[in-house]
């Protein structure tokens, strides 16, 4: 904690610094703030639009002399990120108290290789990521909720996260990806949803051992474009998490071609998207199934499972040439109840960048989740639900770090007859 609050206040006394240096760029007869532009070139002198050409992100550890930048028109690229949070269930809930919660942090380093500058072939990209993760389970043990408040929470870790290679065709009409992955990248993925820290928001909890964070699985998927707008993905992954083992500490291939018609995590999902002017929106439909033997709560074995999941994101505020955005997403999910604790799942928010005006990077938000309980006897929930309201707000101290406050009221924590908490979470994430 001590930490990330040290580590805070130096980009506090960094910003203000910089923000004294560039005090002239406010103009006082202006109607209200407006965002601060450096060095900021005509249109007509931009570069042109190419990987090589383009500008990298910003990081704390820059271009190291130059080094990045020939390595990037090489086409190689090495990239890493720190996550560090930290959690506090300030009330109600299975251990309240001001000493209640835990630290949590999640290193992430990868190198990315493009085919094109390196093997003269377009389309082709080669990912190896290496993931380092440390913490406690603050949701079961302080808050007691079902649904992890924190995305990040999972048994520590040191592994091979990702290691897959992608093939596009035709400007992105037809990929294919083998490989380690993660099924989040390509399945379920909401845009407005990954500001929040809940679970539930970035995990649809009805998608049973779904191969993702801590645990992605060796995979095959190919995607379709049928006209501009309209897509289709379908994925096989190594399900056998279902029979107990750990596919994201197995290294690449793990049981993958080990009797897999007995645990294949089959998904598919369609895509539609759209723009009027400047209010882009997506609509995904999708259906997953696991073919390994699950246990139900009777005790009775049924072979097979699977579910359908929707996930919606619109923007409804975007004004022309500025970077102010509002945005609104939904997501469902539902799932057997004699299988899945949570069989039904809703989600909804809303989301607004450059909220101050004049700091345009910034982010508030605030979403809801609703989770429907099985009523199966052999459970046994006290309660029919558990629902989160998360409010956040995302301050981008510098263009490589942003520290998120993040405030979450859960009601009928795990279905029990527990006080509702509160929960705090701080996160600061380095772009390195």
């Amino acid at each position: 904690m001590k930490a990330i609050f040290s580590t805070l206040v130096f980009f506090m006394l960094l910003q203000a610094l910089s923000a004294a240096e560039e005090d002239d760029s406010f103009d006082a007869n202006e109607d209200g703030p407006s965002r601060i532009l450096i060095e900021e070139e005509p249109q007509e002198a931009a570069a042109p639009s190419s990987p090589a050409a383009e500008e990298p992100p910003p990081s704390l550890t820059g271009e190291w002399g130059g080094v990045r930048t020939k390595m990037r028109d090489n086409g190689f690229e090495i990239s890493s990120y720190l996550v560090m949070d930290d959690i506090w269930d300030l009330h109600g809930g299975e251990s309240p108290g001001p000493s209640s919660g835990g630290f949590e942090y999640l290193f992430d380093l990868n190198l990315k290789v493009t085919s094109e500058p390196l093997f003269h072939y377009p389309g082709g990209t080669f990912l190896v990521d290496f993931e380092s993760h440390r913490g406690h389970n603050s949701s079961a043990e302080n808050v007691g909720s079902l649904i992890a408040v924190d995305a990040m929470e999972a048994p520590p870790y040191n592994a091979l996260f990702a290691f897959w290679y992608k093939q596009v065709f035709g400007e992105d009409r037809f990929w294919f990806l083998v490989g380690k992955s993660d099924a989040y990248d390509n399945f379920s993925s909401k845009t407005h949803c990954a500001f929040f820290l809940n679970s539930g928001f970035t995990f649809l909890p009805t998608i049973l051992f779904f191969p993702t964070s801590p645990e992605p699985a060796m995979s095959a998927i190919a995607s379709l474009r049928f006209i501009k707008g309209i897509s289709a993905t379908f994925g096989v992954f190594d399900g056998s998490l279902a029979n107990g083992f750990r596919t994201g500490q197995a290294g690449i291939f793990g049981h993958f071609f080990n009797h897999l018609t007995s645990h294949a995590f089959l998904i598919g999902e369609a895509d539609f998207q759209w723009a009027w002017g400047n209010y882009v929106g997506r609509l995904g439909i999708g259906a997953w199934g696991n073919t390994a033997n699950f246990k139900r709560f009777n005790g009775t074995t049924k072979s097979g499972t699977g579910g359908p999941y929707l996930t919606f994101d619109q923007i409804i505020y975007k004004p022309a040439d500025e970077g102010e955005e509002a945005s609104v997403f939904f997501i469902y999910g539902s799932a057997n109840p004699s299988l899945s604790l949570v069989h039904r799942y809703f989600g909804a928010g809303f989301v607004w960048q450059g909220i101050m005006g004049w700091r345009m990077d910034d982010l508030a938000g605030f979403a809801m989740g609703y989770s429907a309980l099985t009523s199966d006897a052999d459970v046994g929930f006290k309660q029919s639900h558990e629902t989160v309201f998360e409010f956040l707000y995302q301050w981008h101290i510098t263009p490589w770090v942003y520290f998120q406050p993040d405030f979450q009221y859960v009601v009928h924590p795990g279905g029990e007859d527990l006080p509702n908490a509160s929960v705090l979470l701080l996160r600061l994430f380095f772009k390195l």
